[in-house]
């Protein structure tokens, strides 16, 4: 597998020009990562089909797309793939405004903190159940599925 970095740049940069670490530069790494993250997980998908075309790992077939489906015939997009990141989304925008943002404190309060914090809880294990389904996966090359407990 090709990795890339997709042009997020370097990590440690404040090391590199001060020789010191800095909190910002610290939380510019953290964001760095976690673009680096998304890319490569939910949308680099079709740039590993791209280099497996390029060079030779994929033999596009002279029937392919009239005897049977190309490999990267366009998908169509299922809704509840986009439904559980937008729950997850919302409920911690929730949570984090009603943290900050508290009308008054009742008993509300609590209550709306519990149930955001049990949306929270509830979407993440689901998707992380789910994982696989929503990362980008090349298409045209298959591999084997890693043992258990593999690194």
């Amino acid at each position: 597998a090709v990795v890339s970095t997709q042009s997020t740049g370097a990590l440690k940069t404040d090391f590199t020009r001060t020789g010191k670490r800095t909190k910002l530069g610290l939380l510019e790494d953290g964001r760095r990562s976690l673009i680096r993250y998304y890319k490569n997980n939910f949308a680099d998908g079709f740039r590993q089909d791209s280099l497996d075309l390029f060079v030779g790992n994929h033999a596009v077939s002279p029937t392919e797309g009239v005897t049977h489906e190309s490999p990267l015939a366009p998908l169509k997009p299922d809704q509840r793939y986009l439904a559980l990141p937008i729950a997850l989304a919302l409920s911690l925008a929730m949570l984090t405004l009603s943290l900050i943002v508290p009308a008054e404190y009742s008993t509300e309060t609590p209550l709306s903190l519990l149930f955001w914090a049990a949306m929270i809880f509830a979407t993440g294990r689901t998707m992380l159940k789910n994982g696989p389904e929503y990362v980008d996966q090349p298409r045209l090359v298959h591999l084997p599925p890693r043992p258990e407990g593999a690194p």
